[in-house]
């Protein structure tokens, strides 16, 4: 009875629009368009669903959401936690001239004035990662959790305590962030740095799942897609990536 609930609420009270593109002739543009993209959804009531190429975007919906809660003016202010699913920490210093960069995002937020939360990387990988980096995060108040920690039949089951716990919080908002390079390159190969260890395709989609449907998920980002790889005349190899982001 509960599942044919479900079903029926989502399909007559649920609307998915497309909020249109972000873009811009600088990298700044392109993040004031998407942060303000992101406020506007928020808004007007909506769960902003992002997909975007290089995870620099992750600070963009992290300004937005901020916008959002200052716009609002809620006391007690609420906090957000972030969960980034990913290979990579994305914590690494701008590069000269302050420029960020596709590695920098998280850095820029936990730096940030205004964030008043926590961070923590779900399924990093050791060797794709700078200890000084995991040092910065714990420095911060955030914690990793290593692929190597995790069990491939209840990785899903464990991002759903991570989220359940974080969500136990007062007044805690969630922001998921999904880098697909974390997916194994054999089940999704097309991805800014692929790996041939990750999370199994049907993981990540379990995953995704228990995002979506948890009330505390506010926010989404799905990013990392190289969508050039998708034109490659292999039929053996093309359209997984967008099998897997779609």
């Amino acid at each position: 009875f509960f599942r044919s609930f479900v079903r029926s609420f989502a399909r007559h009270h649920l609307t998915v629009s497309d909020g249109g593109d972000a873009a811009g002739s600088t990298q700044e543009e392109a993040v004031q368009q998407l942060s303000q993209r992101v406020q506007a959804v928020l808004a007007n009531g909506g769960i902003p669903f992002c997909v975007g190429g290089g995870n620099d975007q992750s600070f963009a919906n992290f300004l937005g959401w901020q916008a959002h809660q200052q716009q609002q003016q809620q006391q007690p202010q609420r906090r957000l936690a972030v969960v980034n699913i990913d290979a990579h920490l994305d914590v690494r210093p701008l590069l000269p001239g302050d420029v960020a960069h596709s590695g920098s995002p998280f850095r820029q937020m936990l730096q940030h004035a205004n964030f008043h939360g926590t961070y923590v990387v779900f399924a990093a990988q050791g060797s794709q990662c700078s200890a000084a980096h995991a040092q910065f995060i714990q420095d911060h108040g955030g914690d990793v959790v290593w692929l190597s920690e995790l069990q491939p039949s209840t990785t899903a089951q464990s991002f759903e305590l991570l989220l359940n716990a974080l969500a136990a919080q007062p007044d805690t908002d969630i922001f998921v962030s999904f880098d697909i390079d974390s997916i194994r390159a054999s089940d999704c190969p097309g991805v800014s740095c692929s790996s041939p260890d990750g999370l199994s395709a049907a993981t990540a989609l379990d995953m995704c799942r228990i995002a979506g449907r948890h009330p505390n998920v506010g926010l989404m980002f799905r990013v990392c897609a190289n969508l050039a790889w998708e034109k490659l005349p292999s039929e053996r190899e093309g359209g997984r990536v967008c099998v897997c982001v779609c």
